[in-house]
Order: structure tokens, then sequence, then C-alpha cells
């Protein structure tokens, strides 16, 4: 209780220090993502990724909503050229066990976070923030 407090504190404190105001627009629905699809040796012989997850939020500011957008854009955009990787996408204020789950791989500071997993379900990176394709691709 008083770790997922503390996180949520500390991501209050942050969006303050960046100049966001709280916002209580919604923002439009998750994107359309792939289904899990079930890894294969052939997809670990070309990246060592074969998953990843995109972690969104469906209540936030305009800024944050500005850098997630561009930021499923830039995986987008990267994924377009790797069709064979399987795409996840969930809201952390929605999906709130899931991302905990996430959390405890690595925790996610600013909204959005990209999960990037091996063949056997092994967190291999972790990005967060306004991301690149440059920086996705580098993982990949």
């Amino acid at each position: 209780m008083f770790n997922k407090l503390f996180k949520v504190t500390f991501l209050l404190c942050f969006a303050l220090l960046l100049g966001c105001s709280k916002g209580d627009q919604k923002s439009p629905p998750p994107p359309a993502v792939a289904a899990d699809k079930p890894a294969s040796a052939a997809q670990a012989k070309k990246s060592d990724v074969v998953k990843i997850v995109f972690v969104g939020q469906k209540q936030s500011c305009k800024c944050t909503k500005v850098r997630v957008s561009k930021s499923w854009k830039a995986l987008q955009d990267v994924l377009s050229k790797q069709s064979d990787i399987a795409l996840e996408s969930i809201q952390l204020d929605v999906e709130e066990a899931r991302a905990d789950k996430l959390d405890d791989l690595r925790s996610l500071v600013v909204v959005p976070g990209l999960y990037f997993f091996d063949i056997n379900n092994h967190l291999k990176e972790m990005l967060q923030g306004e991301l690149t394709p440059a920086q996705i691709s580098k993982v990949l």
C-alpha cells in the first residue's frame, strides 16, 4: 500500500514539475493492437524481442497525451517494418494490476512505457517517456 501510494505521489509531483496541469479530459480510446501472438524460434533469430507492451494512460493532462501519442506513432513506424513482434497495449490507470506487475519488473516513472520481452517472456529492456523511432529500433 505504501509503495503504491509513494509511486502515485512521485508521479504527481513529477508531472507538476514538468508544468503539466491536471486535466480531466478524456483521451481517445486506446489504439487497436494485434492480439498476443505465440513467439516462435524464427522470431527469436530476427530479434531477441518477440513481444512489446505499450503502457499508456487514459486520463491525463494535455502534455502527457501528446507524449503518449508521439511515442505510439514512433512505435508503429518501427513495427511497420517488423510485423513479427507481438504488441500489447494497456492503460496505466485502467489496468492497474497488469501495470503493477510490469512496474515490479522495472519501475515506470514517465508515461508512456515500452516493455520489451524475449522468447522466454523475460524483460529485455524498458524505455519510457517520449520516444523516437531511433530509440525503439536500437532495442530491437
